[in-house]
């Protein structure tokens, strides 16, 4: 397993790409986010200015910091049910998330974890923000 910064990535570590990788993306204790990806650097300058877009408008420091994990398909074995007879790159993503609960993962996670407080300002609608939509 490979630890890492999203700061790190967006200024070009040097991580291997053509590999496999399950990334998980967190904010301190917090799982943010799971994925997948073969290129770990181009993946991080996606989410940044697009799943990661609200956080990085309020403190783009913060999201810097926030730590990723680079794990191959077969280090992320602890996530498989017994049950699954075959384990590639998309099983790998589809259990982590699953086991996980990302914060910002929609798909394959029915049960994600609840936004931790420390960010909740940024996802409250000011009231009466939306009375004259209709």
């Amino acid at each position: 397993m490979l630890q890492t910064t999203i700061h790190a990535l967006l200024t070009g570590s040097l991580v291997p790409s053509g590999d496999e990788f399950i990334y998980i993306v967190r904010s301190g204790e917090d799982v943010m986010y799971v994925g997948k990806t073969r290129d770990p650097n181009r993946r991080m300058e996606q989410h940044f200015t697009s799943t990661f877009l609200t956080f990085t408008m309020e403190d783009k420091r913060d999201v810097l910091r926030w730590t990723v994990e680079l794990r191959e398909v077969k280090e992320c074995q602890e996530y498989i049910p017994p049950n699954y007879a075959y384990f590639d790159l998309d099983a790998a993503e589809v259990c982590t998330i699953q086991a996980l609960n990302p914060v910002l993962n929609a798909t394959y996670n029915f049960h994600a974890s609840p936004m931790p407080e420390r960010y909740k300002p940024l996802f409250e609608i000011e009231p009466g923000l939306t009375d004259n939509l209709y």
